[in-house]
């Protein structure tokens, strides 16, 4: 998890550096992996919830809108990340 934030950072400043669309969408798969891995390690510690019947998993689980909170996060900047290339595609831009 922490290299993943590592690695973040690492591939943020180069993308940031160059301009390269595709090294800080990178940057961005890797800030999401280590939340993910934050989401399950947080689940781990989480107090186990009373089981029963009705619910042989628990109750209150978060996982489920941790997950779909990361996937919304996914497709936005999946969604921003096009948006600036189709802006760069039309304007003739490059990248330093």
């Amino acid at each position: 998890m922490l290299l993943n934030f590592a690695a973040t950072a690492v591939k943020l400043a180069a993308g940031l550096a160059t301009g390269a669309i595709s090294v800080i969408a990178d940057s961005l798969d890797s800030l999401f992996d280590g939340l993910s891995n934050l989401v399950g390690l947080a689940d781990c510690l989480w107090p186990p919830s009373r089981r029963n019947a009705d619910h042989p998993y628990g109750h209150r689980k978060f996982e489920t809108i941790a997950a779909l909170s990361i996937a919304f996060l996914l497709f936005t900047t999946v969604f921003q990340l096009l948006e600036v290339a189709w802006e760069r595609w039309n304007s003739g831009i490059v990248p330093r």
